[in-house]
């Protein structure tokens, strides 16, 4: 107690105090576009205090890559388990690089029960990164978009047409059927309110080589709950017609994720030729080609 009679409180340790003790995937790693991988940190507890299930590792900025927000610290560990002073926690993110290719930065933090963000004493930066170059695109339709010819119930309409009511834009977070909100873009459409009102894309020509996949997925938008549609891929070619595949969506939360194996069109260049079909004449029938592109396997 002071000579003013108030009393002094002692000091509170300083909890949010770590040590990286090591990491995977150093900045720089390559990976194809899609494919999953684990991030890791081993983090040392160099407080005097012991870390409970309230600590977490969480999303910071930059790009998710498809992980849940946060990680609890004792995830991994039998229930009630504490990280206790010196001791150290494996912390694992669960991983999908990103179809564009390039660089792609995401940045995580260590979070205590308050919400106080930190990171280990001994980590140069002022986020934990997981940092990656995304290789090996053939052909991304997304960044292509305008490359292509649309036409809309057989009228030619110009690219991006975000300024009418019935037609395509590039959505950046596509609001999915089945609730997920994505990080990567879509091509977002909506048909007129006719049976059999159609959108059409045709892209120019492109040279297959043996062992590329044709990889997207179709699905009706969250906030389309009458939706009907049929989606087509096919293409033209020197040699002839064909058609790659044709898949029905509803609004029941189910998606159809494509794999296509284009090898037997091996050493041709052929336009690919997307389309979207409404199935009645229905108000609202918006739907999403999502991240339609081209890889090496």
């Amino acid at each position: 107690m002071t000579e003013s009679g108030i009393m002094n409180l002692p000091d509170q340790p300083n909890c949010n105090q770590a040590e990286l003790v090591s990491e995977t995937i150093p900045a720089g790693s390559e990976f194809y576009a899609g494919k999953s991988f684990e991030k890791t940190w081993v983090i040392r507890n160099t407080s005097p205090c012991s870390w409970n299930h309230q600590y977490n590792v969480v999303y910071y900025d930059g790009i998710g890559m498809g992980e849940s927000t946060h990680r609890v610290f004792t995830e991994n560990l039998p229930p009630d388990t504490a990280i206790h002073p010196g001791e150290t926690t494996t912390l694992i993110l669960n991983l999908r690089a990103p179809f564009a290719p390039g660089r792609h930065v995401g940045y995580w933090k260590l979070r205590d029960p308050s919400g106080f963000l930190f990171v280990p004493a001994n980590y140069e930066q002022d986020s934990l990164l997981v940092d990656i170059n995304v290789v090996g695109t053939i052909y991304s339709f997304i960044d292509n978009i305008c490359q292509a010819t649309w036409v809309l119930d057989g009228q030619l309409i110009n690219c991006p047409d975000d300024e009418k009511p019935v037609s395509f834009v590039l959505d950046k977070f596509p609001h999915l059927e089945d609730g997920s909100t994505e990080n990567e873009p879509g091509i977002r459409f909506l048909l007129s309110e006719t049976d059999g009102s159609s959108l059409i894309a045709s892209f120019p020509d492109i040279g297959i080589k043996k062992g590329d996949h044709l990889h997207l997925v179709t699905a009706c938008a969250y906030d389309a709950p009458l939706c009907n549609l049929t989606f087509e891929v096919g293409y033209h070619s020197a040699d002839g017609d064909g058609l790659l595949g044709t898949w029905n969506e509803i609004s029941d939360g189910q998606m159809h994720t494509v794999d296509l194996d284009l090898s037997d069109l091996a050493g041709q260049a052929i336009q690919f030729v997307f389309l979207a079909r409404s199935n009645g004449a229905i108000q609202g029938n918006l739907g999403f080609w999502f991240f339609p592109i081209l890889l090496p396997y």
